[in-house]
């Protein structure tokens, strides 16, 4: 999926539902994050980012607060992904809940 929006809008937007950058170039979903190893962020599905040094204490904190208040309070479903395309093959995709692991930005 593909957007106009930049990475920074979409941080901004998502923070509210568990998900933290940990680079200029890519945000994770805190529900598929399990702990940082060697400055890279594990996931529940084995990828390993890096993590910036100016994010590493922010993810600490994140991930605390995530845990302690937020994964309670967190809506049970991401926000919808807002998806136009004239590709019949992504109309099952539109205006459907998802729960995105990592979102990237293309360079």
């Amino acid at each position: 999926i593909s957007s106009r929006d930049s990475l920074t809008t979409w941080k901004e937007r998502l923070k509210e539902f568990g998900f933290c950058s940990i680079s200029r170039n890519s945000v994770i979903n805190l529900k598929h994050y399990k702990r940082t190893f060697q400055k890279k962020a594990v996931l529940t599905n084995g990828m390993r980012l890096p993590v910036s040094r100016r994010c590493l204490q922010t993810l600490d904190n994140n991930f605390n607060s995530y845990m302690i208040n937020g994964s309670d309070n967190a809506p049970l479903t991401a926000p919808v992904f807002p998806h136009k395309s004239s590709d019949p093959r992504l109309k099952h995709i539109e205006n459907h809940s998802f729960h995105p692991v990592v979102i990237f930005q293309k360079f």
